[in-house]
């Protein structure tokens, strides 16, 4: 495993990584992202079995809650968005009923 930090071309803030590549050429690419309860360290021993399998593995060293605040702050405007699509196909479903009677 190998630690190596890689530099944003657009405003060049840093971020490291964990890189395992395996021997040969890889079957794949696996990223991992740990939580703020969590540290990177619990996921070397499966990252090397995967490695070891034929997968390059990454993951990043700081935590990604960024992402996790987002699908919370989304969730609730996806959800209303679903039920008034839903509303809305029940009220158009209603008035073809209705004109298919008349």
């Amino acid at each position: 495993m190998r630690i190596e930090k890689i530099l944003s071309e657009f405003d060049g803030l840093g971020l490291e990584i964990a890189v395992i590549v395996p021997e040969g050429d890889p079957k794949g690419v696996i990223q991992f992202s740990h939580g703020m309860a969590e540290h990177k360290e619990r996921y070397y021993d499966f990252m090397n079995y995967l490695s070891d399998h034929g997968y390059v593995c990454v993951m990043s060293m700081e935590c990604v809650m960024l992402f996790a605040v987002f699908a919370i702050v989304t969730e609730p405007v996806l959800r209303y968005s679903t039920m008034l699509i839903e509303g809305m196909g029940r009220i158009f479903a209603s008035r073809r009923r209705k004109r298919a009677v008349k």
